[in-house]
Protein backbone atom coordinates (compact mmCIF):
# COMPACT_ATOMS: atom_id res chain seq x y z
CA UNK A 1 0.00 0.00 0.00
CA UNK A 2 1.64 3.17 -1.08
CA UNK A 3 1.29 5.93 0.99
CA UNK A 4 -0.61 9.42 0.97
CA UNK A 5 0.99 12.51 1.85
CA UNK A 6 0.70 12.92 5.57
CA UNK A 7 0.38 9.15 6.25
CA UNK A 8 3.86 8.77 7.11
CA UNK A 9 3.61 11.04 9.77
CA UNK A 10 0.49 10.22 10.85
CA UNK A 11 2.11 6.08 10.88
CA UNK A 12 4.77 7.72 12.84
CA UNK A 13 2.72 9.50 15.60
CA UNK A 14 0.97 5.96 16.57
CA UNK A 15 3.99 3.97 16.65
CA UNK A 16 4.96 7.04 19.30
CA UNK A 17 1.85 5.91 21.44
CA UNK A 18 2.95 2.22 20.90
CA UNK A 19 0.11 1.62 18.16
CA UNK A 20 1.02 -0.84 15.44
CA UNK A 21 -0.05 -1.38 11.77
CA UNK A 22 -3.54 -2.33 11.13
CA UNK A 23 -3.42 -6.38 10.93
CA UNK A 24 -4.99 -6.35 7.04
CA UNK A 25 -2.41 -3.63 6.27
CA UNK A 26 0.46 -6.37 7.22
CA UNK A 27 -1.50 -8.78 5.42
CA UNK A 28 -1.39 -7.35 2.40
CA UNK A 29 2.27 -5.65 2.56
CA UNK A 30 4.98 -6.68 0.87
CA UNK A 31 7.10 -9.34 2.73
CA UNK A 32 11.25 -8.85 2.97
CA UNK A 33 13.35 -11.65 3.36
CA UNK A 34 16.68 -12.38 3.71
CA UNK A 35 16.88 -8.85 4.92
CA UNK A 36 19.57 -5.95 6.27
CA UNK A 37 20.28 -2.59 7.48
CA UNK A 38 22.52 -0.31 4.45
CA UNK A 39 23.21 3.42 4.65
CA UNK A 40 22.48 4.30 1.45
CA UNK A 41 23.91 8.32 0.33
CA UNK A 42 21.85 10.04 -2.34
CA UNK A 43 23.19 13.39 -2.96
CA UNK A 44 25.23 13.91 -0.30
CA UNK A 45 22.16 12.98 2.07
CA UNK A 46 22.46 9.78 4.17
CA UNK A 47 19.51 7.19 5.18
CA UNK A 48 18.95 3.66 6.35
CA UNK A 49 17.29 1.38 3.42
CA UNK A 50 16.51 -2.50 4.35
CA UNK A 51 18.35 -4.72 1.34
CA UNK A 52 16.66 -8.13 0.87
CA UNK A 53 14.59 -10.39 -1.24
CA UNK A 54 10.88 -8.96 -1.54
CA UNK A 55 7.86 -10.76 -2.27
CA UNK A 56 4.09 -9.23 -2.96
CA UNK A 57 5.40 -5.97 -4.10
CA UNK A 58 3.60 -4.99 -7.26
CA UNK A 59 6.76 -3.16 -8.97
CA UNK A 60 9.06 -6.20 -8.33
CA UNK A 61 8.95 -10.00 -9.12
CA UNK A 62 9.18 -12.18 -6.41
CA UNK A 63 12.03 -13.25 -4.98
CA UNK A 64 14.05 -9.85 -6.77
CA UNK A 65 16.52 -8.27 -4.20
CA UNK A 66 15.57 -4.72 -3.79
CA UNK A 67 16.34 -1.91 -1.30
CA UNK A 68 14.14 -0.06 0.18
CA UNK A 69 13.42 3.71 0.20
CA UNK A 70 14.02 5.50 3.55
CA UNK A 71 13.39 3.79 6.55
CA UNK A 72 11.22 5.54 9.00
CA UNK A 73 10.05 2.95 11.75
CA UNK A 74 12.08 0.06 12.28
CA UNK A 75 9.88 -2.38 14.91
CA UNK A 76 12.14 -3.12 17.66
CA UNK A 77 11.48 -6.81 17.57
CA UNK A 78 11.98 -6.73 13.46
CA UNK A 79 9.00 -8.17 12.43
CA UNK A 80 8.04 -4.69 10.15
CA UNK A 81 9.51 -1.45 8.42
CA UNK A 82 7.87 1.46 7.50
CA UNK A 83 9.21 3.25 4.49
CA UNK A 84 9.12 6.74 3.23
CA UNK A 85 6.93 4.25 0.10
CA UNK A 86 5.51 1.80 2.25
CA UNK A 87 5.10 -0.91 4.90
CA UNK A 88 7.19 -4.26 4.94
CA UNK A 89 6.40 -7.09 6.68
CA UNK A 90 9.97 -8.87 7.59
CA UNK A 91 11.07 -12.24 7.44
CA UNK A 92 14.09 -13.81 8.06
CA UNK A 93 17.70 -11.69 8.75
CA UNK A 94 20.55 -12.29 6.67
CA UNK A 95 22.37 -10.96 9.54
CA UNK A 96 21.67 -10.64 13.29
CA UNK A 97 20.61 -7.86 14.53
CA UNK A 98 21.36 -7.49 18.39
CA UNK A 99 21.80 -4.80 19.78
CA UNK A 100 20.27 -2.63 16.45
Amino acid sequence: MVQHPGAALAAFASYMRGEEPLKVELATSPRLDLWEPVVRTRDGVKSLVLKGSVRGHPSYRDDEDICTSAVLWLDRKHRWARTRGRLYVLEGRAIDMEGI
